[in-house]
């Protein structure tokens, strides 16, 4: 049986999606719902929208927009898979009645390593966690960086909202936060009016100290995780896909991946969706909780 996905916004994520979706093409169909001029397979209303009736929704608009599709969806259909581009929303809203079976694409989740991290964090507790994500946004925002949404407060943009998988991960490992200390500001000379910097430092259940830095202005891209305790030490490189561990000895053992940057998430998303596996995303509820992080954060800036 045909598989019918349909986008919603006709961005970087979608024209991604659908660059991996051309390996499925017998096994699907595709139709997009967006403001932007699209000449093939565009449902112009929501008669439209509601006779191709889809299987598969990812919302794909600017940050700002999802809330207002992801009701509209939701009032739609039922019993769907909806599938939201990170982070859930631009603030903290909720969504009542709960017809479909919603998902947000945080998908780091289909990273190897950190798949291979959580198996080693579970049930344990840590004195330290290290995390950084730095990038410099003219270099994956190649199209004019200062007119993306990224740039743009307003847009949902900003390093607290568009590097939120480092907050998805962080409470999947080691459960919700208590925030200490945090800086979320502009920082850098460069031409956005969002956020690019973020300094977080608080505390779970299981570890007693968390140090989280993200920022947008760094020409040199690091993105890892660090983990101490008496028994466990670890340092995790997500870009070049190593794990160094430190045993008691102070021998070192180090596991590797060959698949290298982040490319394979989206492709293992999509093969899932495609062949009715489990989806490993998070649901909306736990989703909701990083955004009431994200809220946090944002009112003490």
């Amino acid at each position: 049986m045909i598989k019918k996905f349909l986008f919603i916004g006709y961005g970087n994520m979608t024209k991604k999606y659908c660059k991996i979706l051309d390996n499925y093409k017998k096994k699907i169909s595709i139709k997009f719902y967006t403001n932007q001029k699209i000449k093939d397979n565009l449902l112009k209303n929501i008669i439209e929208l509601k006779n191709y009736n889809p299987d598969i929704i990812f919302i794909c608009s600017s940050t700002v927009d999802h809330y207002k599709h992801l009701k509209l969806i939701n009032g739609l259909f039922k019993n769907k898979i909806i599938i939201v581009e990170k982070p859930l929303f631009h603030k903290f809203l909720n969504l009542r009645n709960i017809r479909n079976n919603i998902f947000v694409d945080f998908n780091l989740r289909y990273d190897p390593l950190l798949q291979y991290i959580k198996g080693k964090t579970n049930k344990k507790k840590f004195l330290t966690v290290e995390i950084f994500c730095k990038s410099y946004l003219p270099y994956w925002r190649k199209n004019d960086y200062s007119k993306s949404y990224s740039s743009k407060r307003k847009l949902g943009g900003g390093v607290l909202l568009d590097l939120s998988h480092e907050l998805d991960y962080l409470l999947w490992m080691f459960g919700e936060i208590n925030i200490d200390y945090v800086i979320n500001n502009k920082i850098s000379d460069l031409k956005i009016d969002s956020d690019d910097n973020l300094l977080l430092i608080g505390k779970s259940k299981k570890v007693k100290q968390i140090f989280l830095h993200l920022n947008y202005y760094s020409k040199l891209e690091h993105r890892s995780i660090s983990v101490s305790s008496k028994k466990i030490n670890f340092y995790a490189d997500l870009i070049n896909k190593k794990v160094i561990f430190s045993k008691k000895n102070r021998s070192l053992k180090i596991k590797s991946w060959k698949e290298k940057g982040f490319k394979i998430t989206f492709e293992r998303l999509i093969r899932d969706i495609v062949y009715d596996k489990k989806i490993k995303l998070p649901d909306f509820r736990h989703s909701l909780k990083v955004q009431k992080i994200i809220s946090k954060i944002q009112k003490k800036q």
